[in-house]
C-alpha cells in the first residue's frame, strides 16, 4: 500500500464528516478498489463497501434499446382524451355564435346581414299583401 493507513483514516473522518476534499475521496476511492479485502482494516470496512458499491453503480448502464412499455389502457386513453379535447373546444367555439333567426328552409341564421336580408324580403311581401288588398277593393 502506496498510502499510509493514517492518511486513509483521517480523509474517512473527513468523507463522514461531509468536510472531505476532491482529492481525498479519490484517494479513498482509489485504495479501497486497489487493496484485497482482506488487507483493509476492520473499521474501514464499511466504507470499503460503500467506496466499492459506489464505484459498481457508477458503472451501470442502461441498455440503449431499452423502452418502456406502454399499457393498453394507456393506449385507449390518449384518443378518448384527444376526442374529449376537441369536442370540448367545438362546443366552446360553436357555443358563442349568435342565432338571428331562421332561413325558409328552417336553417339557422348566424349571420346579421343575412338576417337583415330576411327582413326586407317580409317587409317587401307585407308590401306586396297590401297591394293586392287594394286590388282586391278596386275590382269589388
Amino acid at each position: 500500500m502506496n498510502t499510509d493507513i493514517e492518511t486513509i483514516r483521517k480523509a474517512a473522518r473527513d468523507w463522514y464528516d461531509g468536510t472531505s476534499t476532491e482529492e481525498q475521496e479519490t484517494m479513498l476511492r482509489d485504495f479501497f478498489l486497489s487493496c484485497r479485502e482482506d488487507e483493509i482494516p476492520s473499521d474501514l470496512e464499511s466504507l470499503s463497501c460503500m467506496m466499492r458499491g459506489f464505484h459498481a453503480a457508477a458503472g451501470e448502464r442502461l441498455p440503449e434499446t431499452f423502452v418502456r412499455p406502454v399499457s393498453l389502457r394507456t393506449r385507449l386513453w390518449i384518443p378518448l382524451l384527444a376526442a374529449s379535447a376537441a369536442a370540448c373546444a367545438a362546443i366552446v367555439l360553436l357555443a358563442n355564435r349568435t342565432v338571428y333567426g331562421y332561413d325558409y328552409d328552417g336553417r339557422r341564421i348566424t349571420c346579421e346581414a343575412e338576417a337583415m336580408e330576411s327582413v326586407h324580403y317580409l317587409e317587401c311581401l307585407s308590401l306586396l299583401d297590401e297591394n293586392i288588398s287594394l286590388v282586391d277593393e278596386i275590382f269589388k
